[in-house]
């Protein structure tokens, strides 16, 4: 598997986790993006939401406070 540029400028936050994580990150940043790198807080709480760690609503809940800030 190529490795993604997210992956390359966020090891810590892919190390434990496997291709398919990868890959579902990857395209959901690579499909709403204008090309620039998301920060790393924010694909942070997108690996929560695909693994699990974090319901639908408070990965909401971030991206507003993020919003707001």
């Amino acid at each position: 598997m190529t490795v993604s540029r997210y992956v390359e400028a966020y090891p810590d936050l892919f190390s434990q986790h496997d291709d398919r994580v990868h890959r579902l990150v990857e395209q959901v940043l690579g499909s709403t993006h204008d090309g620039r790198l998301w920060p790393e807080q924010d694909v942070s709480d997108l690996i929560d939401r695909v693994t699990g760690r974090i319901s639908f609503e408070e990965y909401r809940g971030r991206g507003r406070r993020v919003a707001r800030a």
